[in-house]
């Protein structure tokens, strides 16, 4: 699967290049650093789960950290906030080939801890920190680790904030999402199920299928803490790369090319056979003395075509109508210029036949030619660049469909 997504990348390169010229900056920039993250974590083994604790003040995000490291590594308490840089612990081995990943997402506090050997654990700052650089701090970190275990606690589970802004947006990423209900000893034995059940009700509405949420007491006020051990043996699943690293990858690529055909537009189909039409009708005007029905029918069709496609190709589309009126005029004294030639070659009889002197189809042949050369070569030109990016972008996305669905 990693040399498959070498070649994955290598196409997102060259759709990158493509859409340049036909796609908006903030989606094109976006996907170009979806496609550097995954080329990043594709550096680093596979065989590794970089997982992200994320919660807000008072969950208990640092006490699940120090049990999983089997003493306090990070301070625990209710002030806000209290984790204010991300940290993470690892395993000695795990922590030498993880250590340039951890560079590039900014992690400088690692300690090595007696932690499983495939897991690197981060504890990230409140998601609802008053300080808005840690909130910056967790935003960037959420989208490129492998997993994430989001801890909540019986008060906050429902809240409305936790969903809407969080949550329901990681929904396409349910299966790199574990979910915990931390300080579960608080309730009495028989509401932890139900609230279990309401939390997994909640997660459901949200868009998660069919969510697990673990229950747990981390710090507890008598005891050794509980249901860790249950939220590692779930982790220890994700160290398979069916379930944890590249489907997660896929799904980042696949949300970046949505952004670029999203910006790219659409439109412009049975191009020639309108072209034809319009440079047809205009002709027929100019032809008959009609300048400004002339202008008004070409102008009208790069509008449409603009309208069409949308987006920068759009833009550049409606900036052509302001050579249009030019155009015309330029073609109807063009006009006169050879008729005028074709009546001192061949003179009629009588001035009146003029006019007359050149065939009506000659005429309307020589309009139609020059009108067609004023406006379809920058048209085509515009519209083959979009469909070039666009089956980049096709190629792509068929490409991370069939990674999607391959055996691992």
């Amino acid at each position: 699967m990693h040399e498959a997504f070498v070649e994955i990348l290598d196409k997102a390169d060259i759709t990158i290049v493509a859409c340049r010229s036909v796609v908006s900056e903030e989606p094109l920039d976006a996907f170009a650093q979806v496609a550097k993250n995954v080329r990043a974590r594709l550096n680093y083994p596979d065989d590794l789960v970089v997982v992200a604790l994320a919660g807000g003040t008072g969950s208990g995000k640092s006490s699940i950290f120090n049990a999983v490291a089997g003493e306090e590594v990070n301070e625990v308490g209710g002030v806000r906030p209290t984790t204010t840089k991300p940290l993470a612990i690892s395993a000695r081995g795990a922590a030498r080939q993880m250590s340039g990943y951890l560079d590039e997402l900014g992690i400088q506090i690692r300690p090595m801890q007696a932690v499983p050997g495939w897991l690197v654990l981060i504890d990230l700052p409140d998601t609802d920190s008053v300080e808005v650089d840690h909130r910056l701090q967790v935003e960037s970190l959420l989208p490129i680790v492998d997993a994430v275990v989001w801890v909540t606690d019986p008060e906050k589970y429902k809240d409305a904030v936790l969903h809407d802004r969080f949550l329901k947006p990681l929904a396409p990423y349910a299966r790199q999402l574990l979910f915990v209900m931390n300080q579960s000893d608080r309730l009495v034995d028989g509401p932890v199920d139900r609230v279990l059940m309401d939390f997994a009700s909640a997660l459901r509405e949200d868009g998660f299928g069919e969510p697990q949420p673990i229950a747990v007491a981390a710090n507890p006020t008598s005891g050794p803490a509980q249901g860790i051990e249950d939220l590692l043996g779930t982790l220890a699943d994700l160290t398979d790369a069916r379930v944890g690293l590249y489907p997660k990858l896929v799904l980042d690529l696949q949300q970046g090319v949505s952004l670029l055909d999203g910006d790219i537009g659409g439109g412009g189909l049975d191009f020639d056979r309108r072209l034809n039409q319009v440079v047809a009708t205009a002709s027929v005007q100019v032809v008959d003395k009609k300048d400004r029905a002339a202008s008004s029918t070409l102008t009208g069709f790069v509008e449409a075509l603009a309208e069409e496609t949308k987006g920068p190709v759009g833009e550049e589309i409606r900036s052509m109508t302001i050579v249009v009126p030019d155009l015309v005029l330029n073609v109807s004294e063009s006009l006169q210029t050879a008729v005028d030639k074709h009546f001192r070659a061949r003179p009629p009889i009588r001035w009146s036949e003029r006019l007359d002197s050149m065939p009506r189809e000659l005429r309307l042949g020589l309009v139609g030619e020059e009108l067609r050369a004023g406006i379809e070569p920058r048209l085509r030109d515009v519209l083959q660049r979009r469909a070039t990016a666009r089956a980049g972008i096709a190629e792509l996305s068929l490409s991370l469909a069939s990674a999607a669905s391959s055996p691992q």
